[in-house]
C-alpha cells in the first residue's frame, strides 16, 4: 500500500473533522477510563489533531467538531449500546467523577479544553458512532459545497471509521491523519488504517496530520463559499420557455463568497428576508395572482449576516458586491449590504429601470449604495473576472 503519492492542495471544498475529543475519551477520569481502555494511548491523537486545527484555521477551512452522548432521559440510547456499556463496567447515563457518562450537557461530555472549538466552528451532537447517523452533518456540508472531508479524533476503530464509511456511501472523498487519530490498542488502530487504502483505496487514502496540514497550507488563495439563502418552489415551465409545464422544481438561492488576496467579494445577494417574513410584504411583492413564482421559502438562519457569523465574519468585512441580475432572487439581500462596493452591467440596470419584468422588484436596488455601473467583461481584481453572458454576468 503507497500511502505516499503526491498531494493536491485542499481548497474550500475541504472539511476538517474533528470526532470526539471529549473529556468523557480523553480525561483519566472520563467513561473511557471507566470501561478500563488506555487514555493516555488515545490522547497521543492530540498533537496531531491540534496541527491539523491550526492549519484548517489558518486557511479558513471549514472545521466540524463532533461529540458522542445522548440526552439525559437517554431515550436516544439503543438498549443494546447501554447494554454493552454495562458489560464493560462503565454504564452510559451512571455517576462519574466528571458526571453522569456520556450525557450531554455534562463536564465529561465536553471537549477538552486544548482542542475547544472557537466562535463560528460547527459542533454536531451525535448519539450514535458515525456523525451522519441523526445529525445535521450532510446538510451542514452539502450547504457548504465539501466534497472532500480530512477525518481526525477518537476511536480510530469505531467513531471515526463509521464516519469514514459513511462519508464514502455519501460520495465525499476521505483523508485520515494516521497521528491525528488513536485507538486504546494499536493493533486495532492500525488494522482500521490498513483498510483504508486496500482495493486502489477504497476508503480513502491515509497520511501523517503534517503531510494533510503543508496540502491545506498550500491552497489557493482565491477561494469560494457557496451560501445558500433560501429555495425556490416554482413550476419549471416558467423558467424554461414553457418546457416541463407541471413539473415542480426546488431550486436553490445562492450567493457566492470570494476570499481573495485584495479583498472578499460577494457574488449574488439571494433575497430581501422582510419581504418573505412580513405577512403584508410578503401578499404585497409575492401575490400569486400577479407573481406567478410565487415566494420563496428562507429562513432567519439563511440570511447573510448569519452566514458570514458562522464563518468568523460580519457584513462590514464585504469589499465588494458583484450582482449577476438584478431580480428579486439575486439583488434582494442589498438591503444587508453595508458600504461595500456594487457592481453591476449597465444592460442589466437598464432592463431593471425599465419595469417591464415583474421580477424586479425596484426597492431592492434602490437604496444609497456605491454603485460601479459596468460594461463587458473585466477584472474585478486579480485572479477574478467577470465574463457577460445572455442575461446574467
Amino acid at each position: 500500500m503507497d500511502y505516499l503519492a503526491p498531494l493536491s492542495p485542499f481548497g474550500g471544498d475541504t472539511a476538517l473533522l474533528v470526532i470526539d475529543m471529549q473529556r468523557d475519551f480523553l480525561d483519566p477520569s472520563g467513561y473511557a477510563a471507566q470501561a478500563g481502555l488506555d487514555v493516555e494511548a488515545l490522547r497521543a491523537s492530540i498533537p496531531g489533531v491540534r496541527t491539523l486545527l491550526e492549519a484548517a484555521r489558518r486557511q479558513g477551512l471549514l472545521i466540524i467538531h463532533t461529540r458522542e452522548g445522548h440526552r439525559p432521559d437517554l431515550s436516544d440510547c439503543p438498549l443494546s449500546k447501554l447494554m454493552r456499556s454495562v458489560r464493560s463496567g462503565a454504564t452510559i447515563g451512571s455517576d462519574g467523577p466528571l458526571g453522569r457518562l456520556l450525557v450531554r450537557g455534562e463536564f465529561g461530555h465536553d471537549f477538552i479544553d486544548t482542542l475547544a472549538p472557537r466562535p463560528g466552528e460547527c459542533v454536531i451532537d451525535k448519539p450514535g458512532y458515525s456523525a451522519f447517523h441523526q445529525t445535521d452533518l450532510q446538510q451542514i456540508l452539502g450547504a457548504r459545497g465539501i466534497r472532500q472531508l480530512i477525518l481526525s479524533g477518537v476511536t480510530t476503530e469505531v467513531c471515526v471509521h463509521s464516519t469514514l464509511r459513511s462519508a464514502v456511501d455519501h460520495g465525499y472523498n476521505c483523508w485520515i491523519a494516521t497521528d491525528a487519530c488513536a485507538s486504546a490498542d494499536a493493533s486495532l488502530h492500525q488494522a482500521a488504517l490498513d483498510m483504508v487504502a486496500v482495493e486502489g483505496g477504497i476508503f480513502g487514502e491515509v497520511r501523517s496530520s503534517a503531510d494533510l496540514a503543508a496540502a491545506i497550507g498550500a491552497r489557493t488563495q482565491e477561494l469560494a463559499w457557496p451560501l445558500l439563502t433560501a429555495t425556490h418552489r416554482y413550476d419549471k415551465s416558467l423558467s424554461t420557455r414553457n418546457r416541463g409545464n407541471g413539473q415542480i422544481i426546488e431550486a436553490p438561492i445562492l450567493a457566492y463568497l470570494i476570499e481573495t488576496t485584495q479583498g472578499r467579494i460577494l457574488y449574488d445577494v439571494g433575497c430581501d428576508y422582510r419581504k418573505i417574513e412580513s405577512k403584508s410584504l410578503r401578499e404585497r411583492y409575492y401575490d400569486p395572482q400577479t407573481f406567478a413564482f410565487g415566494a420563496p421559502d428562507m429562513q432567519e438562519e439563511q440570511r447573510l449576516p448569519h452566514h458570514l457569523q458562522r464563518l468568523g465574519l460580519t457584513m462590514a468585512d464585504i469589499d465588494l458586491v458583484f450582482l449577476g441580475h438584478l431580480h428579486f432572487d439575486h439583488a434582494g439581500g442589498l438591503c444587508e449590504i453595508c458600504g461595500a462596493e456594487v457592481h453591476v452591467q449597465h444592460d442589466e440596470m437598464e432592463a431593471a429601470r425599465s419595469g417591464l419584468d415583474p421580477a424586479y422588484f425596484p426597492d431592492d436596488f434602490a437604496g444609497n449604495h456605491r454603485w460601479k455601473i459596468m460594461q463587458g467583461e473585466y477584472d474585478l481584481v486579480p485572479g477574478v473576472r467577470a465574463i457577460s453572458s445572455p442575461g446574467h454576468t
